[in-house]
């Protein structure tokens, strides 16, 4: 239930905050700087409408996702239109953080994350196999091993010199460069004095990145370290305008979704509406009819974020909000767990 729960999370969290990529037409050819990978062999931009096809498609497999209909192939195309479309972004030069967005759907296709709460599960009417572990385990571990990379840079480019505070350096560069920093760093040029705490700043990042490496292993202290990373990219939201949404959609495969909508299927209404979806018969026909609903949802949504570019970057800003949310909550029933009891 709760990868099924987080399938529909996944897809529409992506659906709406996926970028678009018909801005590339507006660069020469000769801009093109591929990095390593199948994108190497392209020598132009494709046109227009190669790309808005792209993205229709992209927008198609993930409605396709969110409902689960033909989950397991959906889920790898997923990940390949994914690839595709970011990947002609990158051939500029600029390669964002998105690589967890992109290899969840894939990984999480070895999970049956399609045989609960999908077309699927109703068409196919059998006894659910148990959930295998491993690709849960093996996503953790791409996740964990996405961080140490991020810190071994650090290491390696000086950010632990007690020479240099690297976090202040880098709030402030954009501080200075940027016409759109938010009112929440207002303050840090008055704090340059206290270089000791920025200085522990660089260290707790590092320690940060490294502990959700070092936590895979143990379910409950890397979900702790998940939490402690979502604060975080909260933390990078506030202090340089920089959003890390895809990072956080990808930490909700973690998330015990079940039990934390139970208050929610509680409610008599919730519960008829779950126990009819439950009882519907549906044969191909059916599933024929609802994946042209899904085109034609995925066709709406793709127009609508197409058009009004801010409905992307505030669905982002609100994945991060409703993360730390999750994440502060997490902690605080962790730190009454190991509270000790009073003696009676």
């Amino acid at each position: 239930m709760d990868l099924g729960l987080y399938r529909i999370i996944y897809a529409v969290a992506t659906l709406l905050t996926v970028p678009d990529i018909q801005w590339v037409t507006k660069y020469p050819d000769a801009a093109i700087h591929a990095p390593l990978g199948p994108l190497l062999l392209i020598s132009g931009f494709p046109s227009s409408a190669v790309l808005v096809a792209l993205e229709v498609l992209r927008s198609f497999a993930l409605a396709l996702l969110a409902v689960g209909l033909w989950t397991r192939f959906v889920s790898v195309a997923v990940t390949v239109l994914l690839l595709a479309t970011y990947g002609l972004t990158y051939t500029l030069g600029k390669i964002d953080h998105t690589i967890l967005i992109v290899l969840a759907p894939l990984i999480l296709s070895f999970a049956h994350w399609g045989r609960s709460v999908s077309i699927d599960a109703l068409l196919s009417r059998r006894a659910s196999a148990s959930q295998p572990q491993w690709p849960l385990r093996f996503l953790a571990l791409v996740v964990g091993l996405s961080f140490f990379a991020a810190a071994f840079m650090k290491f390696a480019t000086g950010w632990l010199s007690p020479t240099t505070q690297a976090a202040l350096g880098h709030i402030l560069a954009r501080y200075y460069s940027s016409d759109s920093m938010p009112w929440s760093v207002q303050w840090v040029p008055a704090t340059t004095q206290f270089r000791l705490a920025w200085e522990v700043t660089d260290w707790l990042t590092v320690a940060m990145e490294l502990a959700i490496l070092f936590t895979v292993p143990w379910w409950r202290a890397f979900r702790i370290a998940l939490a402690a990373a979502v604060l975080f990219h909260l933390g990078v939201l506030l202090a340089t305008n920089i959003v890390f949404s895809f990072n956080v959609v990808v930490y909700g495969a973690f998330v015990s979704w079940a039990e934390l909508c139970r208050p929610l299927g509680a409610a008599p209404i919730v519960k008829r509406a779950i126990d009819r979806f439950a009882a519907m018969q549906l044969n191909r026909g059916a599933a024929l009819l609802v994946a042209l609903f899904a085109f034609a949802l995925s066709g709406v949504t793709w127009f609508v974020t197409s058009t009004i570019p801010a409905i992307g970057a505030t669905c982002s800003v609100l994945i991060i909000l409703a993360g730390a949310a999750v994440g502060v909550g997490y902690l605080l029933r962790q730190a009454v767990f190991v509270a000790p009891k009073p003696i009676s």
